[in-house]
C-alpha cells in the first residue's frame, strides 16, 4: 500500500471509533507528539486508551477536508466532532513498512479577526459583527473594572459582584450587583441588562460576571432566565462560566419552557 492508502485506511478505521482497529495501521513503537500540550503518546496501545476514554457526548465523527503526500510524508487536514464539541486537526504522518511510525498533531483554535488587518481581506457574512467584538479577555477586564465592594447602608450593600454584556452592535455594557434586606436587590447581569436597555439595545453575544476576587462565576438561573427573554436569538449567546470554558445560553437552560411552549 501507498502512505496516501495506509492513512486513508487509518481514517477509515477512526470513523468506526473502534480506536484499537485504528491501532492497527500504527507502528509497534509508534509516536504521538501533540506539541501545544508537549504531550507524547508512546506506542499503538495508549493512543488506543487515550482515544477510547476521551470524554465525549457522543460517536466521534471525522471528516478529511484535505490530504497531502510527498514520499513517506503525508498531511491530513480533518474536522473532528462528537456532535457537541467541534475541532480541526492537523496531521503530519510519517509512514514506514506500511504503517504509521510518527505523528505530529495540532488542534488549531478559532479566533476572532483581529480589527487592524481589516483593510487587507475579506470575511465571510457571519464574520463581519464578530470582527468588531472583543474576546471574553476584554470582558472579563471590563467586569472587573466595576467591581467596588461597600456597604451602602444597615441594609444594603453593592459592587461584589461585577458582570459585562457584548451586544450584537459591539457594545460593552456593564454593571454591578445590589445586595438588600427582604431580598430587593439584584444581579451584576440584571444591571448590566438595564443599561444595555435604556441604551437601545437587547441582543447579547457574549456575557461573563466576576466575583469580588475577580473569578468567573456562572449566571444565576434567573439571570440565565431573563437574558433570554430580551431577545429571541440571546439563547444562542455564549456564557463564560469559569476560566477557560465558554457554552452558550442554551445550554445553560436544556430543557427551555419557551421553547416547549412553541
Amino acid at each position: 500500500m501507498t502512505p496516501r492508502e495506509v492513512v486513508e485506511s487509518f481514517w477509515q478505521a477512526m470513523r468506526t471509533n473502534d480506536f484499537f482497529a485504528a491501532g492497527r495501521w500504527l507502528a509497534e513503537d509508534f509516536t504521538c507528539h501533540w506539541p501545544q500540550s508537549s504531550e507524547l503518546i508512546c506506542g499503538r496501545v495508549n493512543f488506543a486508551e487515550i482515544n477510547t476514554r476521551y470524554p465525549a457526548k457522543g460517536a466521534w465523527q471525522f471528516d478529511v477536508v484535505c490530504m497531502v503526500c510527498e514520499g513517506n510524508n503525508v498531511v491530513t487536514d480533518v474536522l473532528v466532532t462528537d456532535g457537541d464539541i467541534r475541532g480541526r486537526a492537523i496531521t503530519f504522518h510519517v509512514v514506514e513498512d506500511g504503517l504509521i511510525s510518527r505523528q505530529t498533531e495540532f488542534w488549531p483554535d478559532d479566533f476572532a479577526p483581529p480589527a487592524w488587518r481589516r483593510p487587507w481581506v475579506k470575511l465571510p457574512a457571519s464574520w463581519e459583527a464578530a470582527a468588531q467584538i472583543p474576546d471574553f479577555s476584554e470582558l472579563c477586564a471590563r467586569a472587573r473594572s466595576v467591581i467596588n465592594p461597600r456597604r451602602l447602608t444597615e441594609y444594603a450593600e453593592a459592587g461584589g459582584v461585577g458582570a459585562a454584556l457584548l451586544t450584537g452592535d459591539g457594545n460593552v455594557y456593564t454593571g454591578v450587583c445590589i445586595d438588600t434586606a427582604s431580598s430587593m436587590g439584584f444581579c451584576a447581569e440584571h444591571a448590566a441588562a438595564a443599561a444595555m436597555i435604556t441604551a437601545g439595545e437587547s441582543r447579547v453575544v457574549r456575557m461573563v460576571a466576576v466575583d469580588w476576587n475577580g473569578e468567573v462565576m456562572p449566571p444565576c438561573g434567573r439571570c440565565r432566565e431573563m437574558i433570554s427573554q430580551l431577545h429571541t436569538d440571546n439563547i444562542q449567546a455564549e456564557v463564560l462560566i469559569r476560566a477557560g470554558c465558554a457554552v452558550s445560553l442554551a445550554e445553560l437552560l436544556p430543557h427551555d419552557w419557551k421553547t416547549a411552549r412553541g
